[in-house]
């Protein structure tokens, strides 16, 4: 499946006013990650700089930093998001 299935796939689940959870997990595991799909949603933001410190000494430097990107609206219900790390940043 690609985004465009993926998006109209929750698109119609959320259409109901009952959703069931499992649904939405198959249709989003059912999706095959395609850069080609998604490139143009992964954006960072040029203004975040990354902050951190070391041996007690604040610093600044330019390293991309965690950045949220809106990829579907999700008809008001959801919001189908990509989110970005910089390199070497993972999720907790």
């Amino acid at each position: 499946m690609h985004l465009a299935g993926l998006i109209a796939r929750v698109r119609e689940i959320f259409a109901n006013d009952k959703v069931d959870v499992d649904e939405v997990r198959r249709a989003m595991e059912e999706y095959k990650s395609n850069p080609d799909d998604w490139r143009h949603f992964a954006q960072f933001d040029p203004n975040k700089f990354y902050i951190g410190h070391t041996n007690h000494r604040l610093f600044y430097g330019t390293m991309l930093r965690y950045t949220r990107n809106l990829v579907d609206t999700g008809n008001g219900k959801y919001n189908l998001m990509l989110l970005c790390w910089g390199p070497s940043m993972a999720s907790a």
